[in-house]
């Protein structure tokens, strides 16, 4: 919604619903905001609940002039990298303690519908899910390579393939499904897409929403990352499997964004698989 409020931002329509989003924040009566992106638009979303706000205050990214607009900036500990450990600096400065940094979403299946029971209801065998979509198109590995992994996989590992996708990933993941004839669940809401996600034996995907969602489930997973840094946004709990495309020799940042996941082979994701799998790298 906020990239059509910022198209239009005089419209009647972004107005009305601007305004109701206010009424809503400010009703919940918020005693702290804790922004962790720090960036103009989160700022905007947290001015408007009126509350205290907590900024992560990251020199390590570009600096954003609206993070001096906050009440607190909280700057990270330079030991800190992996943005999970950064954004918990938000917590230690409202005064919350961290017991276990590893994110945990093992409740979420408990919340799931009949429908994704039944779809499950249907799935006989050990099954590994391909999620293909990304949100840049620079994440994307491709659906030709995800179709030769996961067949090397159910060859190698017996586990049958099956299709994860979100909204804008529809295309490809339903080419993905025709190529392997396997299937592609429907839409899930969180709860039910976490209890299907649960019942895998490996997720593979790129740097994406359900990668991170499938680590904090505690299951094994085969990340894929390019031109983002894996130490940084990859899975946190379980890192085995995280594979990143190789870079030049001179390293920085301008080679990091020269790096491509597509360099990434479908043999290499297939070995990392049975590694992992074979160790037994699972959270329980």
């Amino acid at each position: 919604a906020t990239k059509r409020w910022r198209r239009h931002p005089w419209r009647a329509e972004t107005r009305r619903e601007v305004s109701a989003l206010t009424k809503e924040l400010r009703a919940e009566k918020y005693d702290v905001v804790l922004d962790s992106m720090g960036n103009w638009k989160s700022w905007w979303a947290g001015s408007l609940t009126r509350s205290k706000t907590f900024v992560l205050d990251d020199r390590s990214l570009r600096f954003e002039t609206c993070r001096w607009l906050a009440n607190v900036r909280v700057t990270p500990s330079r030991d800190a990298f992996h943005v999970v450990d950064k954004n918990l600096a938000l917590l230690a400065a409202v005064g919350v303690p961290v017991f276990d940094p590893r994110p945990d979403a093992r409740y979420l299946p408990a919340g799931a519908t009949a429908a994704s029971k039944d779809f499950l209801s249907r799935c006989k065998g050990s099954f590994a899910l391909y999620h293909p979509g990304s949100s840049r198109p620079e994440k994307s590995w491709g659906v030709e390579r995800y179709a030769d992994a996961a067949r090397r996989i159910e060859q190698e590992l017996n586990l049958a393939p099956m299709i994860s996708w979100g909204p804008g990933d529809e295309a490809l993941a339903a080419s993905l499904a025709d190529q392997l004839k396997a299937p592609m669940p429907p839409l899930f809401d969180f709860p039910d897409l976490a209890a299907v996600i649960a019942r895998c034996s490996l997720f593979v995907a790129g740097d994406t929403g359900p990668l991170h969602l499938a680590d904090a489930l505690g299951i094994p997973t085969v990340a894929l990352f390019g031109s983002t840094e894996a130490r940084r946004t990859g899975p946190y709990s379980l890192r085995d499997g995280t594979l990143s495309a190789p870079s030049s020799a001179s390293g920085g940042l301008l080679s990091r964004k020269k790096r491509h996941v597509t360099s990434i082979l479908a043999t290499t994701v297939a070995a990392s698989a049975a590694r992992i799998l074979h160790r037994g790298s699972r959270v329980d």
